[in-house]
């Protein structure tokens, strides 16, 4: 027999109805449940803002020491050179990129306790004065590495 064979007729089975407001589940913590997990969430917040305030305060060191080191990277990396900047036991490489519309900040770090990448797109506009942009790229690729306390070179 076919399945569309007049004498294959199968009685229609109805769907079972669902009622409104059913099908959610919720979920609350079980009788004397510790405060563990809130408590761990505060910790990492605070650690949070405790790393966060640190990496203010490197960039601030970094500002007021070396501001002149770095704008002649910048100025170096504009004239179409990449860069390396030796900070403590790590070493971070850049480079500009240059396209028709534009061109992309490149930035790569090595330490000893890893390694990391970045890139950034400056349009052609921010390229007429680019040193300050460059400037502030290069705080933050170097902001990571550095102790506050090693020479940068």
């Amino acid at each position: 027999m076919r399945s569309h064979d007049e004498d294959n007729v199968r009685p229609h089975r109805p769907q079972p109805r669902r009622s409104e407001g059913v099908g959610w589940t919720s979920y609350a913590p079980l009788g004397n449940a510790p405060p563990d997990r809130e408590s761990r969430h505060v910790q990492a917040a605070e650690d949070r803002e405790r790393r966060r305030a640190e990496a203010r305060q490197r960039r601030e060191l970094l500002n007021e020491r070396y501001t002149s080191f770095l704008e002649s990277k910048a100025r170096e990396l504009l004239q179409g050179r990449s860069t390396r900047i030796h900070v403590g036991e790590g070493v971070v490489q850049a480079r500009l990129v240059r396209f028709r519309t534009g061109a992309v900040f490149e930035h790569h770090e090595t330490s000893p306790r890893g390694t990391g990448h970045g890139m950034a797109r400056i349009e052609r506009s921010q390229l007429a004065e680019a040193v300050p942009l460059l400037v502030g790229y290069l705080e933050n690729a170097v902001v990571g590495q550095w102790n506050g306390f090693d020479p940068i070179g």
